[in-house]
């Protein structure tokens, strides 16, 4: 009489870890990639929101502000984190790059928001957008591009 054996063998068990193991590591990076462009994608949301407030608070002052607490933030500079991991540190600073801005505007007529990537963002680099409409992403301090990936 024959006897029917049932289950697997170790042999086919040791097949199917190691095919999920090459999956993994294929789709890990991939995923990686997606949540640093999502995170930078928000961040740039409330990059724009600062330029909105920094408008509104040009009406009251006839100036804008280089402290993110006069825009109603509780702390300047800003930071951003997502899943209680640091992603940038946000600042404002002046529009004194004399090849960006030849006519060297003062904190009446310009201003510049960086987003400064930490932790682990910073792969993925650094973010600015100033009141004349000029917006940059430093890609990892390689390659310089627009918010919509066009390089500069």
């Amino acid at each position: 009489m024959r006897t029917l054996n049932k289950g697997f063998t170790l042999i086919e068990l040791m097949i199917v870890i190691a095919i999920i193991g090459i999956l993994a590591t294929v789709v890990m990076p991939s995923y990686r990639g997606f949540v640093l462009e999502g995170q930078r994608t928000e961040t740039q949301g409330k990059l724009l929101q600062i330029l909105a407030l920094q408008e509104r608070f040009y009406i009251d002052s006839f100036s804008y502000t280089l402290s993110l607490t006069d825009l109603g933030y509780a702390a300047s500079p800003l930071d951003i984190s997502y899943n209680d991991e640091l992603a940038f540190k946000v600042t404002i600073g002046t529009c004194d790059e004399p090849t960006k801005y030849p006519d060297a505007p003062d904190i009446t007529r310009c201003f510049i928001v960086y987003a400064t990537a930490q932790g682990d963002q910073i792969d993925d680099g650094n973010l600015l957008v100033d009141n004349r409409g000029r917006k940059e992403h430093n890609f990892a301090g390689i390659v310089l591009r627009d918010w919509a990936g066009n390089d500069l």
